[in-house]
Protein backbone atom coordinates (compact mmCIF):
# COMPACT_ATOMS: atom_id res chain seq x y z
CA UNK A 1 0.00 0.00 0.00
CA UNK A 2 1.18 3.53 -0.70
CA UNK A 3 1.89 5.06 2.70
CA UNK A 4 1.93 8.83 2.60
CA UNK A 5 3.97 10.33 5.41
CA UNK A 6 2.84 13.78 6.48
CA UNK A 7 4.50 16.06 9.04
CA UNK A 8 3.38 14.08 12.09
CA UNK A 9 1.21 11.13 11.09
CA UNK A 10 1.05 8.46 8.43
CA UNK A 11 -1.90 8.38 6.08
CA UNK A 12 -2.48 4.79 5.05
CA UNK A 13 -4.51 5.56 1.97
CA UNK A 14 -3.49 4.62 -1.55
CA UNK A 15 -3.78 7.68 -3.78
CA UNK A 16 -2.55 7.64 -7.33
CA UNK A 17 -2.77 10.48 -9.83
CA UNK A 18 -2.89 9.62 -13.55
CA UNK A 19 -1.18 12.48 -15.36
CA UNK A 20 -0.23 13.07 -18.95
CA UNK A 21 1.78 15.84 -20.59
CA UNK A 22 -0.76 15.89 -23.44
CA UNK A 23 -4.31 14.90 -24.26
CA UNK A 24 -5.74 12.10 -26.43
CA UNK A 25 -2.84 9.72 -25.88
CA UNK A 26 -4.38 6.59 -24.36
CA UNK A 27 -4.55 7.99 -20.85
CA UNK A 28 -8.16 6.85 -20.45
CA UNK A 29 -7.16 3.22 -21.00
CA UNK A 30 -4.47 3.63 -18.37
CA UNK A 31 -6.91 5.14 -15.86
CA UNK A 32 -9.50 2.44 -16.55
CA UNK A 33 -6.93 -0.34 -16.13
CA UNK A 34 -5.37 1.08 -12.97
CA UNK A 35 -8.85 1.47 -11.44
CA UNK A 36 -9.56 -2.19 -12.16
CA UNK A 37 -6.33 -3.16 -10.44
CA UNK A 38 -7.11 -1.02 -7.39
CA UNK A 39 -10.66 -2.30 -6.95
CA UNK A 40 -9.36 -5.86 -6.95
CA UNK A 41 -7.84 -5.11 -3.54
CA UNK A 42 -9.25 -1.86 -2.17
CA UNK A 43 -12.45 0.09 -1.82
CA UNK A 44 -11.54 2.69 -4.41
CA UNK A 45 -13.10 6.09 -5.11
CA UNK A 46 -12.62 8.09 -8.31
CA UNK A 47 -11.88 11.80 -8.28
CA UNK A 48 -11.56 14.27 -11.15
CA UNK A 49 -10.11 17.62 -10.02
CA UNK A 50 -11.37 19.55 -13.05
CA UNK A 51 -13.75 18.50 -15.83
CA UNK A 52 -15.71 20.14 -18.62
CA UNK A 53 -19.51 20.22 -18.72
CA UNK A 54 -19.49 17.57 -21.47
CA UNK A 55 -17.32 15.11 -19.55
CA UNK A 56 -18.37 11.56 -20.41
CA UNK A 57 -15.37 9.67 -19.02
CA UNK A 58 -16.09 10.11 -15.31
CA UNK A 59 -19.36 8.12 -15.44
CA UNK A 60 -17.45 5.25 -17.14
CA UNK A 61 -14.94 5.20 -14.29
CA UNK A 62 -17.66 5.44 -11.64
CA UNK A 63 -19.39 2.40 -13.12
CA UNK A 64 -16.23 0.41 -12.31
CA UNK A 65 -15.58 2.01 -8.92
CA UNK A 66 -16.71 0.27 -5.74
CA UNK A 67 -16.90 3.31 -3.43
CA UNK A 68 -20.52 4.22 -4.18
CA UNK A 69 -20.04 7.89 -5.07
CA UNK A 70 -21.86 9.79 -7.80
CA UNK A 71 -20.56 12.37 -10.26
CA UNK A 72 -21.16 15.37 -7.98
CA UNK A 73 -18.85 14.18 -5.20
CA UNK A 74 -16.36 12.68 -7.64
CA UNK A 75 -15.61 15.92 -9.47
CA UNK A 76 -13.98 19.11 -8.26
CA UNK A 77 -14.52 22.17 -10.45
CA UNK A 78 -15.53 23.10 -13.96
CA UNK A 79 -12.35 23.47 -16.00
CA UNK A 80 -13.43 26.94 -17.18
CA UNK A 81 -13.52 28.15 -13.57
CA UNK A 82 -10.09 26.65 -13.02
CA UNK A 83 -8.62 28.62 -15.92
CA UNK A 84 -9.94 31.86 -14.42
CA UNK A 85 -8.13 31.43 -11.11
CA UNK A 86 -5.94 28.37 -10.64
CA UNK A 87 -4.76 29.35 -7.17
CA UNK A 88 -8.25 29.61 -5.70
CA UNK A 89 -9.26 26.49 -7.61
CA UNK A 90 -6.53 24.44 -5.93
CA UNK A 91 -7.89 25.21 -2.49
CA UNK A 92 -11.43 24.32 -3.56
CA UNK A 93 -10.23 21.06 -5.12
CA UNK A 94 -8.47 20.01 -1.91
CA UNK A 95 -11.70 20.60 -0.01
CA UNK A 96 -13.80 18.67 -2.55
CA UNK A 97 -11.39 15.73 -2.54
CA UNK A 98 -11.39 15.44 1.24
CA UNK A 99 -15.19 15.66 1.30
CA UNK A 100 -15.33 12.72 -1.11
CA UNK A 101 -12.87 10.75 1.02
CA UNK A 102 -14.93 11.44 4.16
CA UNK A 103 -18.21 10.39 2.56
CA UNK A 104 -16.90 7.29 0.76
CA UNK A 105 -14.53 6.11 3.51
CA UNK A 106 -12.51 4.64 0.66
CA UNK A 107 -9.19 2.88 1.15
CA UNK A 108 -7.83 4.11 -2.18
CA UNK A 109 -8.35 6.95 -4.61
CA UNK A 110 -7.80 7.05 -8.35
CA UNK A 111 -7.33 10.69 -9.36
CA UNK A 112 -7.46 11.42 -13.07
CA UNK A 113 -6.11 14.71 -14.38
CA UNK A 114 -7.59 17.15 -16.85
CA UNK A 115 -8.83 16.01 -20.27
CA UNK A 116 -7.88 17.07 -23.76
CA UNK A 117 -9.46 20.41 -24.62
CA UNK A 118 -10.00 22.64 -27.64
CA UNK A 119 -8.48 25.39 -25.49
CA UNK A 120 -4.72 24.96 -25.41
CA UNK A 121 -3.60 25.81 -21.88
CA UNK A 122 0.22 25.75 -21.66
CA UNK A 123 0.02 25.57 -17.84
CA UNK A 124 -2.24 22.51 -17.76
CA UNK A 125 0.48 19.96 -16.95
CA UNK A 126 1.94 22.20 -14.25
CA UNK A 127 -1.54 22.56 -12.77
CA UNK A 128 -1.98 18.77 -12.67
CA UNK A 129 1.42 18.41 -11.00
CA UNK A 130 0.47 20.97 -8.36
CA UNK A 131 -2.90 19.34 -7.68
CA UNK A 132 -1.27 15.92 -7.34
CA UNK A 133 0.97 17.43 -4.67
CA UNK A 134 -1.98 19.15 -2.98
CA UNK A 135 -3.80 15.80 -2.74
CA UNK A 136 -0.66 13.97 -1.53
CA UNK A 137 -0.85 11.38 -4.31
CA UNK A 138 1.76 9.28 -6.02
CA UNK A 139 1.88 9.70 -9.81
CA UNK A 140 1.57 7.34 -12.76
CA UNK A 141 2.63 9.01 -16.01
CA UNK A 142 0.91 8.22 -19.32
CA UNK A 143 3.13 9.22 -22.24
CA UNK A 144 2.35 8.53 -25.88
CA UNK A 145 5.01 7.27 -28.27
CA UNK A 146 3.00 7.68 -31.50
CA UNK A 147 4.93 9.83 -34.01
CA UNK A 148 7.95 9.99 -31.69
CA UNK A 149 11.44 8.66 -32.19
CA UNK A 150 12.98 6.85 -29.20
CA UNK A 151 15.09 9.87 -28.22
CA UNK A 152 12.00 12.11 -28.41
CA UNK A 153 10.06 9.75 -26.16
CA UNK A 154 12.99 9.66 -23.76
CA UNK A 155 13.19 13.44 -23.56
CA UNK A 156 9.41 13.73 -23.12
CA UNK A 157 9.50 11.29 -20.19
CA UNK A 158 12.49 13.07 -18.67
CA UNK A 159 10.79 16.47 -18.76
CA UNK A 160 7.51 15.01 -17.50
CA UNK A 161 9.23 13.45 -14.48
CA UNK A 162 11.08 16.69 -13.77
CA UNK A 163 7.82 18.63 -13.92
CA UNK A 164 6.21 16.32 -11.39
CA UNK A 165 9.20 16.33 -9.07
CA UNK A 166 9.42 20.13 -9.20
CA UNK A 167 5.96 20.22 -7.59
CA UNK A 168 7.10 17.80 -4.89
CA UNK A 169 5.61 14.61 -6.33
CA UNK A 170 7.05 11.15 -6.68
CA UNK A 171 6.50 9.34 -9.98
CA UNK A 172 5.77 5.65 -9.28
CA UNK A 173 5.56 4.27 -12.81
CA UNK A 174 5.38 5.07 -16.52
CA UNK A 175 2.80 3.87 -19.03
CA UNK A 176 3.92 4.27 -22.64
CA UNK A 177 0.83 4.25 -24.84
CA UNK A 178 0.47 3.74 -28.58
CA UNK A 179 3.49 1.44 -28.52
CA UNK A 180 3.59 -1.34 -31.09
CA UNK A 181 4.41 -4.73 -29.48
CA UNK A 182 7.56 -5.09 -31.59
CA UNK A 183 8.95 -1.91 -30.03
CA UNK A 184 8.04 -2.73 -26.42
CA UNK A 185 11.44 -4.15 -25.47
CA UNK A 186 13.45 -1.26 -26.90
CA UNK A 187 11.16 1.29 -25.23
CA UNK A 188 11.60 -0.34 -21.83
CA UNK A 189 15.32 -0.52 -22.39
CA UNK A 190 15.46 3.18 -23.28
CA UNK A 191 13.52 4.22 -20.16
CA UNK A 192 15.17 1.79 -17.74
CA UNK A 193 17.60 4.49 -16.56
CA UNK A 194 14.80 6.20 -14.61
CA UNK A 195 14.57 3.26 -12.24
CA UNK A 196 10.77 3.06 -12.52
CA UNK A 197 8.34 0.37 -13.66
CA UNK A 198 7.60 0.83 -17.37
CA UNK A 199 4.55 -0.69 -19.07
CA UNK A 200 3.83 -0.41 -22.79
CA UNK A 201 0.34 -0.46 -24.25
CA UNK A 202 -0.57 -0.66 -27.94
CA UNK A 203 -3.02 1.79 -29.41
CA UNK A 204 -6.46 0.58 -28.25
CA UNK A 205 -9.93 1.90 -29.18
CA UNK A 206 -11.93 2.94 -26.13
CA UNK A 207 -15.50 3.72 -27.14
CA UNK A 208 -18.32 1.21 -26.63
CA UNK A 209 -18.72 -1.64 -24.14
CA UNK A 210 -17.01 -4.26 -26.30
CA UNK A 211 -13.92 -2.12 -26.86
CA UNK A 212 -13.73 -1.38 -23.12
CA UNK A 213 -13.52 -5.12 -22.50
CA UNK A 214 -10.80 -5.37 -25.12
CA UNK A 215 -8.95 -2.42 -23.60
CA UNK A 216 -9.09 -3.97 -20.13
CA UNK A 217 -7.88 -7.34 -21.38
CA UNK A 218 -5.01 -5.66 -23.24
CA UNK A 219 -4.11 -3.60 -20.19
CA UNK A 220 -4.01 -6.66 -17.92
CA UNK A 221 -1.85 -8.51 -20.42
CA UNK A 222 0.71 -5.72 -20.64
CA UNK A 223 0.44 -4.35 -17.10
CA UNK A 224 -0.42 -7.25 -14.77
CA UNK A 225 -2.46 -6.32 -11.69
CA UNK A 226 0.17 -7.54 -9.24
CA UNK A 227 2.84 -5.38 -10.89
CA UNK A 228 0.64 -2.27 -10.77
CA UNK A 229 -0.21 -2.81 -7.10
CA UNK A 230 3.43 -3.52 -6.27
CA UNK A 231 4.41 -0.18 -7.78
CA UNK A 232 2.06 1.50 -5.30
CA UNK A 233 3.42 -0.42 -2.33
CA UNK A 234 6.09 2.11 -1.47
CA UNK A 235 6.63 4.83 1.11
CA UNK A 236 6.21 8.35 -0.18
CA UNK A 237 6.98 11.49 1.79
CA UNK A 238 4.11 13.71 0.74
CA UNK A 239 4.79 17.42 0.24
CA UNK A 240 2.85 19.86 2.40
CA UNK A 241 1.68 22.44 -0.12
CA UNK A 242 0.12 25.75 0.96
CA UNK A 243 -3.32 24.43 0.04
CA UNK A 244 -2.95 21.10 1.84
CA UNK A 245 -1.49 22.96 4.84
CA UNK A 246 -4.37 25.42 4.76
CA UNK A 247 -7.00 22.69 4.66
CA UNK A 248 -5.40 20.71 7.49
CA UNK A 249 -4.88 23.73 9.72
CA UNK A 250 -8.28 25.32 9.23
CA UNK A 251 -9.92 21.93 9.63
CA UNK A 252 -8.26 21.46 13.01
CA UNK A 253 -9.12 25.00 14.09
CA UNK A 254 -12.78 24.60 13.18
CA UNK A 255 -13.13 21.19 14.81
CA UNK A 256 -11.44 22.32 18.05
CA UNK A 257 -12.99 25.81 18.04
CA UNK A 258 -9.62 27.31 18.91
CA UNK A 259 -7.65 30.31 17.75
CA UNK A 260 -4.36 29.50 16.05
CA UNK A 261 -1.71 32.25 16.05
CA UNK A 262 0.55 32.11 13.00
CA UNK A 263 4.10 33.51 13.24
CA UNK A 264 5.21 36.28 10.95
CA UNK A 265 7.66 35.39 8.24
CA UNK A 266 8.26 34.66 4.59
CA UNK A 267 6.68 31.19 4.60
CA UNK A 268 4.31 30.83 1.63
CA UNK A 269 2.06 28.41 3.48
CA UNK A 270 1.51 30.87 6.35
CA UNK A 271 0.86 33.76 3.95
CA UNK A 272 -1.66 31.61 2.07
CA UNK A 273 -3.44 30.65 5.32
CA UNK A 274 -3.59 34.23 6.50
CA UNK A 275 -4.89 35.50 3.18
CA UNK A 276 -7.51 32.74 3.04
CA UNK A 277 -8.57 33.42 6.63
CA UNK A 278 -8.88 37.14 5.93
CA UNK A 279 -10.94 36.40 2.82
CA UNK A 280 -13.26 34.11 4.79
CA UNK A 281 -13.61 36.69 7.60
CA UNK A 282 -14.36 39.41 5.06
CA UNK A 283 -17.02 37.30 3.40
CA UNK A 284 -18.60 36.45 6.74
CA UNK A 285 -18.51 40.10 7.84
CA UNK A 286 -20.06 41.27 4.58
CA UNK A 287 -22.71 38.57 4.88
CA UNK A 288 -23.49 39.60 8.47
CA UNK A 289 -23.64 43.27 7.43
CA UNK A 290 -26.03 42.47 4.60
CA UNK A 291 -28.22 40.42 6.90
CA UNK A 292 -28.26 43.25 9.47
CA UNK A 293 -29.23 45.76 6.76
CA UNK A 294 -32.10 43.56 5.66
CA UNK A 295 -33.27 43.14 9.24
CA UNK A 296 -33.15 46.93 9.79
CA UNK A 297 -35.14 47.56 6.63
CA UNK A 298 -37.78 45.00 7.60
CA UNK A 299 -38.01 46.50 11.11
CA UNK A 300 -38.39 50.01 9.72
CA UNK A 301 -41.13 48.85 7.38
CA UNK A 302 -42.98 47.13 10.22
CA UNK A 303 -42.67 50.22 12.45
CA UNK A 304 -44.05 52.39 9.63
CA UNK A 305 -47.01 50.05 9.18
CA UNK A 306 -47.76 50.12 12.91
CA UNK A 307 -47.51 53.93 13.04
CA UNK A 308 -49.84 54.26 10.05
CA UNK A 309 -52.35 51.85 11.57
CA UNK A 310 -52.23 53.68 14.91
CA UNK A 311 -52.77 57.06 13.22
CA UNK A 312 -55.73 55.72 11.24
CA UNK A 313 -57.18 54.15 14.38
CA UNK A 314 -56.82 57.40 16.36
CA UNK A 315 -58.52 59.38 13.59
CA UNK A 316 -61.37 56.89 13.50
CA UNK A 317 -61.80 57.10 17.28
CA UNK A 318 -61.88 60.92 17.09
CA UNK A 319 -64.62 60.78 14.45
CA UNK A 320 -66.65 58.32 16.51
CA UNK A 321 -66.32 60.46 19.66
CA UNK A 322 -67.34 63.62 17.76
CA UNK A 323 -70.37 61.81 16.35
CA UNK A 324 -71.41 60.63 19.81
CA UNK A 325 -71.03 64.16 21.23
CA UNK A 326 -73.14 65.54 18.40
CA UNK A 327 -75.91 63.03 18.95
CA UNK A 328 -75.92 63.78 22.68
CA UNK A 329 -76.24 67.55 22.06
CA UNK A 330 -79.07 66.98 19.56
CA UNK A 331 -80.96 64.92 22.12
CA UNK A 332 -80.66 67.66 24.75
CA UNK A 333 -81.24 70.68 22.45
CA UNK A 334 -83.68 70.22 19.52
CA UNK A 335 -82.59 73.61 18.02
CA UNK A 336 -79.05 72.28 17.82
CA UNK A 337 -80.33 69.33 15.81
CA UNK A 338 -81.86 71.71 13.25
CA UNK A 339 -78.64 73.72 13.11
CA UNK A 340 -76.62 70.56 12.47
CA UNK A 341 -79.02 69.58 9.69
CA UNK A 342 -78.55 72.99 8.05
CA UNK A 343 -74.76 72.67 8.40
CA UNK A 344 -74.85 69.26 6.74
CA UNK A 345 -76.95 70.69 3.89
CA UNK A 346 -74.51 73.60 3.42
CA UNK A 347 -71.55 71.18 3.36
CA UNK A 348 -73.23 69.03 0.71
CA UNK A 349 -74.02 72.12 -1.38
CA UNK A 350 -70.43 73.35 -1.16
CA UNK A 351 -69.14 69.93 -2.10
CA UNK A 352 -71.49 69.82 -5.10
CA UNK A 353 -70.24 73.24 -6.27
CA UNK A 354 -66.63 72.12 -5.88
CA UNK A 355 -67.32 69.02 -7.95
CA UNK A 356 -68.77 71.17 -10.76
Amino acid sequence: MLIIKGDKNIVTVTRVYIASPEGANGRNVVAYGVLNALTSKYKTMVFRPAVSNHDDFTPILLAESNAGLGVALSTGLDVHKVREDKDTARGDIVGAFNDAMDVSRADAALIVGTDKSHVNDPTSYEFNANVAADLKAGVFLAVCTIDRWPHELDETVKLSIEGMEAAGNKVLGIFVTGCEPRHAFSVKETLAKYGLPVWTLPQIPFTDESTKDLALATFRKNAPTDEVLAALDVDVTAPITPYAFQFDLLGKAKSNKKTIVLPEGEEDRIDSIAESDVREDAVEAEKAEDEASVEDAVLEAKEAEVAKAEAENIEKIKEEVAEEERELIDDVNPMSKEEHALEDADEKAEKHEDDE
